[in-house]
């Protein structure tokens, strides 16, 4: 619970505390007291490490004829160290994805992006419930989609803590409460528009009909993906216009599936 407390939630320190009582000769010599503090070593679980535990005691004056001397107490209460004495588990932290159908455009990669184009981490892809507030552990979650094409995508998330020590305070586990490093979620990856524009005038001496010259090449046309940084997504994918499939007419419209007019760099 991010202290060293003993104590937590409707549980005392007391709990943890029997009789206290001193040996003399073959005689059991018993005090009463009430429990000022107890605490753990350190705050961390160390997954589940045994640490040392110190109580700190409020005793009676005296118990019949004996007392505790003033020597053996510190600031007015008595302290026990007991070694490896007690555990602090780590906390659950229940995993729950934030958009069951994250989206983006066709990019040619599996990347998890946002609307500006940055990868997504951490709390943009899922809330970590219980982490507890400014003990220096954060969510380093990542994701990727399964596959790089478009249509409906399965999302796979890779949970993970960063903080050093502090991490290992905390149980990743799924919406069962089963430990775990991974889980998934849907998502979409929309078609990309590409298109396509002239560039070169098209003329021709009279001839009787309504064709195109017949040397057209890609260069006569623009092919654009709509990024910014060159036909990005077009290059990683290797695609071009194909010549060889392109065609027209002066006057009534002439149209081809952009598809068609596609092929891929050797």
């Amino acid at each position: 619970d991010g202290n060293t407390d003993v104590a937590h939630d409707n549980v005392t320190a007391n709990a943890y505390v029997d009789k206290l009582y001193a040996t003399v000769g073959s005689t059991k010599v018993y005090f009463d007291y009430t429990v000022n503090d107890a605490d753990y070593a350190t705050r961390n679980s160390k997954n589940s490490g045994a640490q040392d535990v110190t109580y700190k005691l409020n005793v009676a004056a005296g118990n019949g004829n004996f007392e505790i001397a003033d020597t053996a107490l510190t600031k007015g209460v008595l302290e026990k160290t007991f070694a490896n004495a007690g555990i602090i588990t780590p906390k659950n932290l229940t995993a729950t994805v934030v958009n069951n159908n994250i989206t983006k455009t066709y990019d040619a990669t599996t990347d998890v992006i946002d609307a500006a184009g940055k990868e997504m981490t951490g709390d943009a892809l899922v809330t970590l419930d219980g982490l507890v507030a400014g003990d220096g552990a954060s969510n380093a979650t990542t994701a990727v989609y399964d596959s790089k094409n478009a249509g409906s995508r399965t999302v796979n998330y890779t949970l993970a803590l960063t903080g050093g020590e502090d991490a290992t305070n905390y149980r990743l586990v799924d919406s069962t409460g089963a430990s775990a490093t991974s889980i998934a979620g849907g998502g979409t990856i929309n078609k990309r528009e590409l298109t396509v524009t002239t560039i070169t005038p098209q003329t021709k001496v009279y001839d009787g009909n309504s064709d195109l010259k017949s040397s057209l090449t890609a260069g006569d046309f623009a092919l654009s993906d709509g990024t910014t940084t060159g036909n990005a997504v077009l290059s990683k994918d290797g695609i071009t216009l194909d010549a060889s499939k392109i065609s027209g007419h002066y006057g009534a419209g002439n149209t081809k599936e952009l598809k068609s007019l596609l092929k891929k760099s050797s």
